[in-house]
C-alpha cells in the first residue's frame, strides 16, 4: 500500500505561523490533501514514494565481460542447469585475464 503524505491549507498556514521562515519552503513544497482530508502521515513502515526515475549505475568491467562471454556460448537448446559450467568457464577467463 503506497502512502501520500500531505497537509490541508489550513494545517500549512498555521504551521507556517509557527516556525521559523526558514522552513515555510519545506511546507510550501508538501502536497496539499484533497478536499475534506486535513492531514496525512505515511508510518516508517510504509512503501516510499517514487520522486523520479531510476538511477542505474552502469555495468562493471566483470559484468559486461561475463555478459560478451555467455552471448558467445551455445547455451541454446541445452537442458536447465547447463549454463552454469559455461558460466564457471567464463569466470575463469576473467580471472585470467586480470591476472595478466
Amino acid at each position: 500500500m503506497k502512502c501520500y503524505p500531505c497537509l490541508s491549507p489550513g494545517i500549512k498556514k498555521y504551521l507556517k505561523e509557527a516556525v521559523d521562515s526558514e522552513l515555510h519552503q519545506m511546507i510550501d513544497e508538501m502536497p496539499t490533501c484533497p478536499t475534506g482530508e486535513v492531514l496525512t502521515l505515511c508510518p516508517v513502515s510504509a512503501e516510499p514514494t517514487k520522486t523520479g526515475p531510476r538511477i542505474k549505475r552502469p555495468r562493471s568491467a566483470y559484468q559486461e565481460h561475463i555478459s560478451q562471454c555467455m552471448k558467445a556460448k551455445p547455451i541454446k537448446g541445452k537442458p536447465f542447469g547447463a549454463a552454469s559450467q559455461y558460466l564457471k568457464e567464463c569466470a575463469i577467463e576473467w580471472k585470467q585475464r586480470k591476472q595478466a
